[in-house]
């Protein structure tokens, strides 16, 4: 049971109906700063900060209840709880169990949590110190299942270099070293070949400490950034042409559309992106305002009538 008890992420405290404490798990012994023998020795009235209405209640009750108590730590301090008050038995004996979370936990559980970053379109993850993931959030595990082209995948327990191929886990090992070696956050780019293609991802590391400052954990959250990096392409790509083509027109004394030149360089960029529509605003310094220049599909009748726009974004 006791084994048990160390697993779980609620504090666990369990007292006979005299209020002696008969069993306690390693979470709450180390925050309240007591050893395992000594806290046995205890009765609940010896740490608890509440009034004494309070333990009657905790005792006399047969029946589950929430209520908040305060705890006493062996230097002291107080330490307050939000507890789930269970009645069970303990090995053999009949027992009361307090499921205690940290008041700043009250309102939400570790099942929350874990909701919220699902719906990240970030892909989350955490590594313990020896780079197995514990934890993966579902755009994470959604990557991994279209890397394999399977269902059937659990990532959790493994290491990168059971994940994914040998030059990649390198690298992702080696960007994991700079945040084991400077435990300070970092922010990487990756370029890797998957999916048949090369794609980008910026990645973004945090180091989780432990009290004494050692490492914990590594958090990871991953963004696919293959569409800038790609259009940032197309744009240096398309300024060379058009600046080999300026120097070709200035050659042979023929006058430089410029307008028609960039609004034919969007038009490709539209149909590149399969965008809807696109536009280009030239800033006036003089008027601080962007001046609709060119409108392509849709944006042609979002821009109908609008001469320019100022630094406020109303539209004038």
């Amino acid at each position: 049971m006791s084994n048990i008890l160390n697993r779980l992420d609620e504090y666990m405290l369990v007292i006979d109906y005299n209020g002696d404490i008969v069993n306690c798990n390693d979470k709450l012994i180390s925050k309240l700063k007591y050893s395992y023998d000594s806290i046995l020795k205890l009765n609940i009235k010896n740490i608890i900060d509440n009034e004494n209405d309070i333990i009657d209640k905790i005792i006399k009750l047969n029946k589950k209840i929430n209520i908040d108590i305060k705890l006493r730590s062996r230097d002291k301090k107080i330490v307050p709880f939000n507890c789930d008050i269970v009645n069970s038995n303990f090995k053999g004996q009949s027992c009361i169990f307090l499921v205690c979370r940290d008041i700043t936990d009250k309102y939400y559980k570790k099942e929350d949590l874990e909701n919220l970053l699902d719906e990240s379109p970030f892909m989350i993850w955490i590594k313990d110190v020896d780079g197995k993931y514990i934890y993966s959030n579902k755009y994470n595990n959604r990557y991994f299942k279209k890397y394999y082209d399977t269902e059937d995948i659990n990532i959790l327990g493994k290491t990168d270099f059971e994940l994914n191929d040998k030059k990649i886990a390198i690298e992702f090992k080696k960007t994991d070293q700079k945040i084991i070696q400077s435990m300070e956050n970092e922010r990487f780019e990756h370029k890797v070949e998957c999916f048949g293609e090369i794609r980008y991802f910026e990645v973004r590391k945090y180091p989780i400490k432990n009290e004494d400052g050692s490492l914990k954990y590594i958090v990871g959250m991953v963004k696919d950034i293959s569409l800038e990096r790609n259009l940032e392409q197309e744009i240096i790509k398309n300024h060379y042409n058009i600046s080999k083509l300026y120097e070709i027109v200035n050659k042979n004394n023929h006058e430089l559309k410029i307008d028609q030149l960039l609004e034919e360089m969007m038009a490709d960029l539209k149909k590149h992106l399969n965008a809807d529509g696109m536009s280009l605003l030239l800033y006036d310094k003089d008027k601080n305002t962007l001046i609709p220049t060119i409108k392509l599909g849709v944006d042609k009748g979002f821009f109908e009538g609008i001469e320019f726009i100022n630094h406020r974004n109303e539209f004038i």
